[in-house]
């Protein structure tokens, strides 16, 4: 039994990233000029894909030390220094760097715990904050940058997924990752990526927002027809179902570009028999009720 090789229920892996080479190639020199960033696309337009992409080879070609953030759903200040601090964890896990992990742990204010899984937490000064720490651990983990610079001479891109959402824990957190950023031109580059465009237009946009005119703006449209039609079919092809290749550019059209819609048209298509006059009218259909609930 051959494996569909069509995922549409989440962001695909930074490998398998459709195209986008010219906008990661701006995001990557932007990156290592220091620019920060505002990435905006719609939910389920590959922005998580394109940031993971983004953030290995960041690393690979010039030893960027990546920190992605996800903040979907966020909702306290304490969930926000976790997520941050994890973020910082995983992309210090590398090699001499795990060793400077450590010693910024060691080194911290001594306010805080750190989880470590199947040992237990242990006292360190970085991580998820004691109860009324909020604030001040947030502080103490957006001065991170500066602080694995200071031990590496790295700099480190730091991009916060589903930015909107630090929103939701208060309207002024952009004001407090202000008071950090402007200090950190040497140490970090951010990348805000958010799938709200008329709200981070409006974060980035509005004089009266800290982060005014703070990044610089970048969108995704939708993905070229040529090169999500060589994606698909090349895994069709893979998979050993050459009946249905005819069809991919027709997929392709009814897609109109957009990542997830595509991924979930060529999954049903898959499932369709080669030799099936009406499988692409299927693979439609079988698309349209899966999606109805959205």
């Amino acid at each position: 039994m051959t494996l569909n090789p069509f995922t549409f229920d989440r962001p695909l892996p930074a490998h398998a990233l459709v195209d986008r080479a010219a906008e990661l190639e701006l995001l990557l020199q932007l990156a290592t000029s220091g620019q920060s960033v505002r990435l905006s696309a719609p939910r389920r337009y590959g922005k998580t894909t394109l940031v993971n992409a983004l953030a290995d080879v960041a690393w690979n070609a010039h030893e960027m030390i990546p920190t992605v953030v996800d903040l979907s759903g966020v909702t306290t200040l304490d969930d926000v220094v976790l997520r941050l601090t994890r973020a910082y964890e995983r992309g210090l896990d590398r090699g001499r760097l795990r060793g400077v992990w450590r010693a910024l742990r060691r080194r911290g204010t001594g306010s805080a715990q750190v989880g470590v899984p199947g040992v237990g937490s242990l006292t360190a000064g970085v991580g998820a904050p004691q109860q009324g720490s909020g604030l001040a651990a947030l502080h103490e983990a957006l001065d991170l940058p500066l602080r694995v610079h200071e031990r590496t001479g790295q700099r480190c891109l730091v991009v916060l997924d589903e930015f909107q959402d630090l929103f939701t824990v208060s309207d002024g957190l952009d004001g407090v990752l202000r008071s950090h950023l402007q200090h950190q031109s040497a140490s970090a580059s951010y990348v805000f990526a958010g799938s709200q465009p008329s709200m981070m237009r409006a974060l980035f946009g509005d004089r009266r927002r800290p982060l005014f005119e703070q990044a610089r703006a970048v969108e995704l449209g939708p993905l070229p027809a040529p090169e999500l039609a060589d994606y698909v079919e090349a895994r069709l092809l893979a998979a050993g179902r050459d009946g249905l290749v005819e069809l991919v550019d027709a997929l392709v059209a009814v897609s109109a570009g957009h990542p997830q819609r595509a991924m979930l048209l060529a999954h049903m298509l898959f499932e369709q028999e080669d030799d099936d006059p009406e499988a692409l009218p299927a693979a439609i259909a079988a698309a349209l009720r899966e999606a109805s609930d959205g």
